[in-house]
């Protein structure tokens, strides 16, 4: 009893902590590009009961023909081209703004707010879930609070947990589906069963994608239940409340395509650039080493949790499996994408709903320092990993500081000028260090891309510059504005 009180207070306590820094570090912009769009087919829904979106403002929405929207042929209409359950998530916010608005546009100026206190409840059951997780594969729920606390501010995480996009909710889908499966091998309840085929029958409504995972779970299932004395029946029967959301998520699927798209078979990728139109190796390179969208650099506990796989592997064989095979193979697909960057992302973020749990091996780590931490040569390395953590958690500050696409807009800006030395400086630094750079430039630090640019200019480019730079150096905290915000 002495140690459940101690676990429920260490929950509590951790869910104060991250909603008080949800609220302090909300994001003053609304998150744009393809959450926004999805947010206009939200707007139809409320206002006109369809999920269409009008013709005119698809296309001043689309970056490419194809890129957002499908165009329906046969009443040449434009639905989103993404799963239809993301529609349907922002509905509580949106039905918020419009009881508090009066009224509900497609585009608004104070949508922000209504969507950050929407996100809160996802960050509050992100840290619910993967405290839950972790508490599995440790006894103090302190180093569970610290590898929740490090998985959120220490990673590229925090970005997610502030932009309001559909990651935010993917995590907590994959956390949760892997939860109670992970329950329902140790305990054959049914309704850990129900609950795993509920979230992944949810995250198949948000990526049609998600369906390669359901051959990936068959088969690490059957192994589980076939390699004990469960008779055959009893397999039949859990994996009936397994199957039972799914395949209600799957007829749903199926349902919402025809309606849209006008076939069940057609998912709105066969307009627009090609879908899996990458090179595996290329993907799985930058995915895995290159500087802008490395896992190792941008989710630094996966690095550092590497080492304590073998351990892991003997200690829970099951839920290593489960998870390293759900990673490994959305990492191969992934790879395959045309666009495996994800446009303007920040970091590897259609990786983030798995890197949580391909990290759950640090908490050995962690383990590990907190018992032998009197040892010269532990201290030291638990030094390093700190360090490393310091660096990736002030990293994060000074992406969060600035708006969501500030790298991208300057470098959209700057490279329209051919200079040499500009464009050498975008494609050697990441959006982080560009970011970073950004805040130093805000505090009175010279910043070279305009420093090259300067001597080239005239009075009125130096001043149009000097603005475009205010803009995009502005405070993205909804409740610490500055000077610079609206300017």
């Amino acid at each position: 009893m002495a140690g459940n009180s101690k676990t429920s207070v260490a929950l509590w306590v951790l869910l104060a902590v991250v909603t008080v820094v949800g609220i302090v570090s909300m994001p003053r912009e609304e998150y744009s590009g393809d959450a926004r769009v999805l947010r206009c087919a939200t707007v139809s829904l409320i206002n006109y009961l369809d999920l269409d979106v009008p013709a005119r403002l698809a296309q001043s929405l689309e970056a490419n023909s194809g890129n957002y929207f499908f165009e329906n042929k046969s009443n040449h209409r434009f639905y989103c081209k993404y799963g239809v359950l993301n529609d349907l998530m922002y509905v509580p916010p949106l039905l918020i703004e419009k009881w508090h608005d009066g009224k509900l546009d497609y585009l608004s100026d104070n949508r922000a707010i209504y969507l950050n206190w929407f996100n809160i409840v996802f960050v509050v059951a992100s840290a619910w879930y993967l405290y839950l997780i972790a508490c599995r594969y440790t006894e103090s729920p302190i180093v569970a609070c610290g590898f929740v606390l490090i998985a959120f501010y220490c990673t590229f995480w925090w970005n997610y947990l502030r932009a309001q996009s559909y990651e935010i909710y993917q995590v907590v889908f994959m956390l949760g589906f892997y939860y109670h499966l992970t329950s329902a091998f140790r305990f054959s309840r049914r309704r850990d069963l129900l609950m795993a085929g509920a979230w992944l029958g949810a995250l198949i409504l948000v990526k049609t994608v998600y369906v390669v995972l359901l051959p990936v779970v068959f088969i690490v299932v059957a192994v589980s239940w076939l390699d004990g004395t469960i008779t055959i029946p009893a397999v039949f029967r859990r994996a009936l409340w397994l199957g039972l959301p799914i395949g209600g998520a799957l007829c749903a699927l199926l349902a919402s395509n025809a309606y849209q798209y006008g076939s069940p078979f057609e998912t709105g990728w066969s307009q627009g650039d090609p879908m899996f139109s990458g090179h595996i190796p290329a993907g799985l390179y930058a995915y895995l080493f290159r500087r802008s969208h490395s896992i190792f650099l941008y989710f630094p506990i996966f690095t550092l949790a590497v080492i304590a796989y073998p351990e892991f592997f003997k200690s829970y064989r099951q839920d290593a499996v489960l998870f390293s095979s759900i990673g490994l193979v959305m990492l191969v697909v992934y790879s395959k994408l045309g666009d495996w960057s994800g446009g303007w992302g920040y970091g590897p973020r259609y990786m983030l709903p798995y890197l949580p749990l391909l990290s759950l091996p640090f908490l050995k780590v962690m383990e590990f320092v907190s018992i032998n931490w009197r040892k010269w040569w532990v201290t030291g390395c638990a030094g390093v990993v700190a360090g490393v953590l310091v660096w990736s958690f002030h990293f994060q500050m000074d992406v969060n500081a600035v708006p969501f696409f500030a790298y991208y807009k300057l470098e959209n800006f700057f490279l329209g000028f051919h200079v040499p030395e500009v464009d050498s400086y975008f494609r050697t630094h990441s959006l982080g260090v560009v970011d970073g750079d950004l805040v130093a430039y805000k505090h009175g630090k010279p910043w070279l891309p305009f420093e090259l640019m300067e001597p080239e200019l005239n009075a009125q480019g130096v001043e149009e510059v000097k603005g475009l730079l205010r803009l995009n150096t502005a405070s993205n905290y909804y409740f610490w504005p500055d000077a610079a915000v609206g300017e």
